[in-house]
């Protein structure tokens, strides 16, 4: 993972964007390493936050390729807050159904994105660092305030992508 973090202000300088590493702990995605893009982020996040499952791109890539046991807890009582307030997350159905339809997209996408209804006015895409199980062991997101930034194939997806690629443990590699 130094390897990996060491990299971050590479990624920032090359996508112009924030760049964070977040690793799963006990209460969630925590963000653990911050490299500020050349664009200021304005936002009360930063070292420590932790991020929920269902509304970040950070919590959305550890949905995605993280183990389901250590992300259950969290995720159920997300699903229920969904289950109350449907408007959270707009277009998602809160059950197993709506989470296996959400995770497929995002892995076939091989990134998550939210579009700045989480943090107002921010956009972000999340892709995982993979191990040799090929399950999640960190998460590089950045964050920026162009919606063009988190399309699929566009300059800052496309580093974002290879960035953790380089980094994950290749299967085919004994």
């Amino acid at each position: 993972m130094n390897h990996a973090a060491a990299g971050l202000p590479g990624l920032s300088r090359d996508t112009g964007m924030t760049v964070l590493l977040s690793i799963w702990a006990d209460q969630g995605a925590t963000v653990v390493r911050w490299e500020r893009g050349a664009s200021p982020t304005v936002t009360s996040m930063g070292l420590g936050t932790t991020l929920p499952l269902l509304n970040s791109s950070t919590g959305r890539a550890f949905l995605a390729w993280a183990p389901r046991a250590p992300l259950q807890r969290i995720l159920d009582s997300e699903l229920r807050r969904v289950a109350r307030n449907p408007a959270l997350i707009p277009g998602f159905t809160a059950n197993r159904a709506g989470i296996d339809e959400l995770t497929t997209a995002i892995r076939k996408q091989g990134f998550s994105s939210v579009d700045g209804k989480f943090i107002p006015g921010l956009v972000a895409a999340a892709a995982p660092i993979l191990d040799w199980q090929h399950q999640a062991q960190a998460v590089i997101t950045v964050v920026g305030v162009d919606p063009a930034a988190i399309a699929v194939n566009s300059t800052e997806t496309n580093a974002l992508k290879a960035f953790c690629e380089s980094h994950s443990v290749r299967r085919d590699v004994a």
